[in-house]
């Protein structure tokens, strides 16, 4: 493998939410940034695809050509009974969808002076004294620092032995076309459904031309987790006409455990990686 003689500050493993923008953050502040990421960009993502006021307020840049709609209104269940309505004037959140979502975050990144690779995968990363060397498919890079942004199943994690042991929950996501008046009475409106698993819950979100419908709990209770996603879709699928199937996808979603080591001498870990999901939802 050839081994480059450039030196990054910092290079970032995985184009995600997370990565893009601590790609952007970095570039911005003048620091020589390098975002890596496996797959093709624009990518899917499996993802519900809410924005919460709190991230959204995060975010350094006005986002609203991404966002497919508002949420004011919040149904809850539990156990797909007992049903709550619960209403805001404000935004309660903004619905995206993750493939465009992210590839704005990257662009964003590259106009702020990131140099951006994508498909290219990363292989290993060793870290040295001076520099932390990061092995992809093409060649060996070299970097001060690597932020470790590449998810659930990402090398950097395993290869500097950080967030060994994460408590893992799965997520199984539909995406489903409904007739058009149920699209209509989706809008700003989520349905969370609660008591059905343990450590788990239900969803649903609309996409302006389509639902998103998941379910999400532990991966040790998996056999739970998919009895309920078939009890849930069966249960919507009951009650929207035009319900069809487009697409259907699984992912890990990591948890971080009280202790746990997300940083070395010259890497850090974030997002997924480092199981920055907030264990409420």
């Amino acid at each position: 493998l050839h081994m480059t003689s450039v030196v990054w500050d910092v290079i970032v493993c995985g184009a995600g939410v997370g990565g893009a923008t601590a790609a952007y953050q970095l570039a911005k502040s003048g620091a020589k940034t390098l975002l890596l990421e496996k797959e093709k960009i624009p990518r899917y993502k499996a993802c519900g695809g809410g924005v919460t006021i709190k991230a959204a307020q995060l975010l350094p840049f006005d986002f609203s050509p991404m966002i497919k709609d508002q949420i004011h209104h919040v149904m809850l269940t539990y156990k797909l009974f007992h049903t709550a309505h619960k209403s805001c004037a404000q935004p309660l959140a903004f619905m995206v969808n993750r493939k465009d979502f992210d590839a704005f975050l990257v662009e964003k990144a590259t106009q702020a002076g990131c140099t951006v690779r994508d498909g290219e995968k990363v292989l290993n990363i060793i870290q040295n004294e001076q520099l932390i060397s990061v092995q992809t498919k093409r060649e060996i890079l070299l970097a001060r620092l690597v932020i470790g942004a590449d998810g659930a199943n990402g090398i950097t994690a395993k290869a500097l032995q950080l967030n060994q042991n994460p408590f893992i929950g799965i997520s199984l996501e539909s995406e489903v076309e409904v007739a058009p008046h149920w699209i209509e009475d989706w809008l700003h409106k989520v349905h969370l459904d609660l008591g059905s698993i343990h450590y788990g819950y239900g969803w649903v979100f609309p996409k302006k031309d389509h639902l998103s419908i998941g379910v999400a709990g532990p991966q040790n209770r998996s056999s739970d987790v998919h009895a309920y996603f078939q009890r849930f879709t069966q249960y919507w699928k009951q009650q929207m006409e035009g319900y069809n199937l487009q697409m259907q996808r699984g992912h890990r979603i990591p948890v971080l455990r009280k202790n746990t080591r997300l940083y070395s001498q010259r890497a850090l870990l974030i997002g997924d990686a480092a199981g920055l999901t907030d264990p409420l939802s």
